[in-house]
Protein backbone atom coordinates (compact mmCIF):
# COMPACT_ATOMS: atom_id res chain seq x y z
CA UNK A 1 0.00 0.00 0.00
CA UNK A 2 1.36 3.17 -0.90
CA UNK A 3 1.76 6.17 1.65
CA UNK A 4 -0.76 8.12 -0.31
CA UNK A 5 -3.49 5.63 0.42
CA UNK A 6 -3.19 6.70 4.04
CA UNK A 7 -5.56 9.92 5.14
CA UNK A 8 -4.55 13.05 5.71
CA UNK A 9 -7.94 14.91 6.42
CA UNK A 10 -9.46 13.54 3.07
CA UNK A 11 -12.59 11.40 4.99
CA UNK A 12 -15.84 13.36 5.61
CA UNK A 13 -17.75 12.68 9.07
CA UNK A 14 -20.46 10.78 7.08
CA UNK A 15 -18.12 8.35 5.48
CA UNK A 16 -18.01 4.38 6.38
CA UNK A 17 -15.70 3.10 8.58
CA UNK A 18 -14.19 -0.23 8.28
CA UNK A 19 -12.11 -2.77 9.99
CA UNK A 20 -9.22 -4.91 8.23
CA UNK A 21 -7.16 -7.54 9.56
CA UNK A 22 -3.56 -8.75 9.22
CA UNK A 23 -2.03 -5.33 7.79
CA UNK A 24 1.43 -5.31 6.99
CA UNK A 25 4.87 -3.54 7.01
CA UNK A 26 4.47 -0.96 4.19
CA UNK A 27 0.84 0.05 5.76
CA UNK A 28 2.47 0.46 9.34
CA UNK A 29 5.67 1.83 7.79
CA UNK A 30 3.14 4.58 6.43
CA UNK A 31 1.42 5.01 9.21
CA UNK A 32 4.47 5.56 10.91
CA UNK A 33 5.78 8.10 8.75
CA UNK A 34 2.76 10.04 8.90
CA UNK A 35 2.63 10.16 12.77
CA UNK A 36 6.16 11.45 12.63
CA UNK A 37 5.61 14.06 9.78
CA UNK A 38 2.65 15.38 11.80
CA UNK A 39 4.21 15.09 15.90
CA UNK A 40 2.06 12.56 16.54
CA UNK A 41 4.75 10.04 17.72
CA UNK A 42 5.22 11.58 20.51
CA UNK A 43 1.53 11.35 22.14
CA UNK A 44 1.20 8.09 20.46
CA UNK A 45 4.43 6.65 21.42
CA UNK A 46 4.93 8.38 24.62
CA UNK A 47 5.94 5.18 26.59
CA UNK A 48 9.40 4.96 23.86
CA UNK A 49 9.02 8.43 22.61
CA UNK A 50 12.22 7.47 20.48
CA UNK A 51 10.79 4.51 18.57
CA UNK A 52 12.58 3.53 15.43
CA UNK A 53 10.62 2.23 12.64
CA UNK A 54 11.97 -0.88 12.61
CA UNK A 55 11.21 -1.67 16.78
CA UNK A 56 7.72 -0.51 15.52
CA UNK A 57 7.49 -2.50 12.92
CA UNK A 58 8.63 -5.33 15.03
CA UNK A 59 6.09 -5.11 18.12
CA UNK A 60 3.17 -4.75 15.71
CA UNK A 61 3.23 -7.03 12.95
CA UNK A 62 1.75 -10.01 13.57
CA UNK A 63 4.45 -12.33 13.33
CA UNK A 64 5.50 -11.78 17.05
CA UNK A 65 2.38 -13.59 18.09
CA UNK A 66 1.52 -10.80 20.61
CA UNK A 67 -0.05 -8.43 19.44
CA UNK A 68 -3.06 -7.70 16.74
CA UNK A 69 -3.31 -4.81 14.64
CA UNK A 70 -6.47 -3.82 13.01
CA UNK A 71 -6.33 -1.59 9.95
CA UNK A 72 -9.50 1.49 10.30
CA UNK A 73 -10.16 2.48 6.62
CA UNK A 74 -12.53 4.62 5.01
CA UNK A 75 -13.28 3.39 1.75
CA UNK A 76 -9.10 2.79 0.53
CA UNK A 77 -7.82 5.27 2.95
CA UNK A 78 -6.27 4.38 5.92
CA UNK A 79 -7.20 6.52 9.02
CA UNK A 80 -5.70 4.70 11.55
CA UNK A 81 -4.74 2.01 13.39
CA UNK A 82 -6.39 0.01 16.97
CA UNK A 83 -3.96 -2.68 18.58
CA UNK A 84 -4.67 -5.67 21.03
CA UNK A 85 -2.05 -6.62 22.77
CA UNK A 86 -0.91 -7.89 25.96
CA UNK A 87 -3.60 -10.44 26.38
CA UNK A 88 -4.08 -12.65 29.45
CA UNK A 89 -6.38 -14.91 31.21
CA UNK A 90 -6.26 -13.50 34.93
CA UNK A 91 -8.93 -14.57 37.65
CA UNK A 92 -11.18 -16.42 35.44
CA UNK A 93 -11.43 -13.39 32.89
CA UNK A 94 -9.67 -12.93 29.24
CA UNK A 95 -8.31 -9.11 29.56
CA UNK A 96 -6.01 -7.45 27.55
CA UNK A 97 -4.12 -3.63 26.83
CA UNK A 98 -5.62 -2.06 23.07
CA UNK A 99 -4.82 1.36 21.88
CA UNK A 100 -6.06 3.07 18.91
CA UNK A 101 -4.23 5.90 17.13
CA UNK A 102 -5.82 8.10 14.40
CA UNK A 103 -4.55 10.39 11.88
CA UNK A 104 -4.93 14.15 11.71
CA UNK A 105 -7.25 16.04 10.78
CA UNK A 106 -9.81 12.69 10.63
CA UNK A 107 -12.85 14.14 11.83
CA UNK A 108 -14.54 12.67 15.55
CA UNK A 109 -17.74 11.22 13.61
CA UNK A 110 -14.76 8.96 12.36
CA UNK A 111 -13.07 7.80 15.44
CA UNK A 112 -16.32 7.54 16.93
CA UNK A 113 -17.03 4.62 14.31
CA UNK A 114 -13.97 2.94 14.36
CA UNK A 115 -14.02 2.72 17.95
CA UNK A 116 -17.29 1.32 18.01
CA UNK A 117 -16.29 -1.14 15.52
CA UNK A 118 -13.41 -2.27 16.98
CA UNK A 119 -14.38 -2.52 20.56
CA UNK A 120 -17.50 -4.78 18.62
CA UNK A 121 -14.22 -6.65 17.30
CA UNK A 122 -12.72 -6.98 20.84
CA UNK A 123 -16.14 -7.89 23.22
CA UNK A 124 -17.87 -9.72 20.46
CA UNK A 125 -15.63 -11.47 18.43
CA UNK A 126 -12.29 -12.03 20.65
CA UNK A 127 -15.02 -12.44 23.73
CA UNK A 128 -12.54 -10.38 25.88
CA UNK A 129 -14.00 -9.53 29.56
CA UNK A 130 -12.01 -6.40 30.32
CA UNK A 131 -9.97 -4.37 28.24
CA UNK A 132 -7.34 -1.50 29.23
CA UNK A 133 -6.00 1.58 27.63
CA UNK A 134 -3.16 3.85 28.70
CA UNK A 135 -2.50 7.81 27.69
CA UNK A 136 0.02 10.38 28.42
CA UNK A 137 -1.90 12.85 31.09
CA UNK A 138 -1.59 15.34 28.51
CA UNK A 139 -3.03 13.22 25.55
CA UNK A 140 -6.32 15.15 25.23
CA UNK A 141 -7.60 13.11 22.52
CA UNK A 142 -6.53 9.44 24.39
CA UNK A 143 -9.09 11.15 27.01
CA UNK A 144 -11.50 11.98 24.78
CA UNK A 145 -11.42 8.51 22.73
CA UNK A 146 -11.49 7.25 26.56
CA UNK A 147 -14.60 8.92 28.12
CA UNK A 148 -16.31 8.60 24.63
CA UNK A 149 -16.31 4.25 25.31
CA UNK A 150 -17.16 4.73 28.53
CA UNK A 151 -14.11 3.71 30.33
CA UNK A 152 -13.37 4.67 33.42
CA UNK A 153 -9.72 5.57 34.85
CA UNK A 154 -8.07 3.32 37.42
CA UNK A 155 -5.11 3.70 39.45
CA UNK A 156 -2.36 1.57 40.35
CA UNK A 157 -0.86 -1.34 37.90
CA UNK A 158 -2.71 -3.01 35.70
CA UNK A 159 -3.74 -6.63 36.34
CA UNK A 160 -0.96 -8.18 35.10
CA UNK A 161 1.15 -6.61 37.23
CA UNK A 162 2.32 -3.41 35.57
CA UNK A 163 3.54 -0.70 36.64
CA UNK A 164 2.14 2.10 34.33
CA UNK A 165 4.68 4.71 35.81
CA UNK A 166 4.59 8.25 35.83
CA UNK A 167 2.66 10.91 33.88
CA UNK A 168 0.41 8.17 32.41
CA UNK A 169 -3.33 7.50 32.93
CA UNK A 170 -4.88 3.73 32.84
CA UNK A 171 -8.39 3.18 31.45
CA UNK A 172 -11.15 0.65 32.10
CA UNK A 173 -13.62 -1.16 30.18
CA UNK A 174 -15.41 -4.08 31.07
CA UNK A 175 -18.06 -6.00 28.83
CA UNK A 176 -20.74 -4.97 30.96
CA UNK A 177 -20.31 -1.19 30.67
CA UNK A 178 -19.32 -1.58 26.97
CA UNK A 179 -23.04 -3.36 26.57
CA UNK A 180 -24.64 -0.08 28.35
CA UNK A 181 -22.79 2.38 26.07
CA UNK A 182 -22.52 0.39 22.80
CA UNK A 183 -24.25 2.74 19.77
CA UNK A 184 -27.28 1.78 18.02
CA UNK A 185 -25.61 1.24 14.72
CA UNK A 186 -23.35 -1.47 16.39
CA UNK A 187 -25.74 -3.44 18.16
CA UNK A 188 -24.59 -7.25 19.10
Amino acid sequence: MAASNVASGTVRPADTVELRFGIDHSVLTAAYCMWRAYNQDKLIFFKYPNITLGAFLDWSLPTNGKVEAIGFYVGNKMIGVGWIFNAYRLGGKKVAEVAAAFFKKTPLSIWRSALDLSLNYVFEDRKFDEVYGQSACQNRGGALLSKFCGMTMVHGKLPWGEDPGANTVVYKLDRHTWESHRRPEHPA
